[in-house]
């Protein structure tokens, strides 16, 4: 995985050319959009999500939001079973 901190981006593609690039991207079609959830109800009641949305432009781009709630991770004291969040270039 390629990870690139906001430095390295703004060196290689100055924000007005992102501003410029993200407007003509929000004006093309959305694509392929696909959603999955799901749930998990453990011995106490507590409820817990996993929901992944995806975007697909065929030959040029793609995409997945992963979305995780694991309310009862709160009350506990450790921090070990909090989700980290990554992203990868296609």
């Amino acid at each position: 995985m390629l990870m690139l901190d906001a430095d390295t981006l703004l060196d290689c593609l100055p924000f007005s050319t992102l501003v410029d690039e993200l407007a003509a991207m929000h004006r093309e079609p959305i694509g392929l959009v696909d959603e999955m959830l799901m749930e998990s109800t453990d011995d106490s009641d507590n409820v817990s999500h996993f929901f992944i949305r995806t975007g697909w432009q065929p030959e040029k781009a793609v995409g997945a939001k992963v979305i995780t709630v694991f309310p009862h991770n709160c009350s506990r004291a450790s921090t070990a079973h909090r989700s980290p969040a990554s992203t990868a270039p296609p």
